[in-house]
């Protein structure tokens, strides 16, 4: 019965131990593969960039010759171009299957998160079952404190209030008169000629249209490089 018992006990810590080992490696719990798939397409991304500036050209591209300063650019040429039409055909396979995947992912996700919003919904009115008999419990005490005070220190409560209210009115007054100094201050001192609000909001709007406009013309851009490097055998 001993040795029987102590088997079972190693079997259960060799099970633990091969559990931990089992998290301490699993992937599962940060994307690693997909995170490298897109670091990939990036650095693709860039450095066909970087190609086009020179007119197609790897060889004069600041890649090419850096690479070649290293004596390394044949070799380099051959893994940029095979990279190259791996990550082009990645990408278009994630274009193409990311949507089904999503798809089947909230498919089965939307009942869990149906049953996480109804234990949310019920733990909302637990909080407030409790809420109200605390506010309740505290009402129907209060006058029994309130009385206990006034027998051993008359006037000590109303002496409280008095000091509160004022005290509460004083630091309104002041900060309403510190808003509105530093309002009138930044009106006049600060946003004033090119740091005027409209100007800056017009910039603003001119920036973000500008931009607006880089990033469609870096993703067409980027999508006729895909197709392209797509067919490289």
């Amino acid at each position: 019965m001993t040795k029987t018992h102590t088997a079972f006990n190693l079997c259960l810590n060799r099970g633990s131990f091969l559990d931990i080992l089992d998290r301490m490696t699993s992937t599962r719990r940060f994307p690693w593969i997909w995170a490298s798939f897109f670091l990939l397409v990036g650095i693709a991304g860039l450095v066909s960039y970087d190609v086009s500036r020179s007119g197609g050209n790897f060889p004069k591209s600041t890649t090419g010759r850096l690479l070649n300063d290293l004596g390394v650019l044949e070799h380099s040429q051959r893994a940029w171009q095979k990279s190259l039409s791996t990550s082009a055909r990645g990408y278009l396979w994630l274009e193409t299957n990311a949507p089904v995947y999503y798809t089947l992912t909230v498919e089965t996700c939307t009942p869990y998160v149906l049953l996480s919003r109804e234990f949310a919904y019920v733990a909302m009115k637990k909080v407030g079952v409790l809420y109200t008999n605390t506010k309740d419990y505290v009402a129907e005490k209060t006058p029994v404190v309130v009385a206990t005070i006034e027998q051993y220190a008359p006037g000590l409560v109303d002496n409280v209030q008095s000091y509160t209210a004022s005290g509460l009115e004083a630091v309104k007054k002041y900060s309403n008169d510190y808003y509105q100094l530093t309002m009138e201050y930044l009106k006049t001192k600060v946003f004033v000629g090119e740091w005027a609000p409209e100007i800056l909001q017009n910039k603003t709007e001119s920036a973000l249209n500008v931009t607006r406009t880089h990033v469609s013309t870096y993703f067409h851009w980027f999508r006729e490089q895909v197709h392209i490097y797509s067919k490289i055998p």
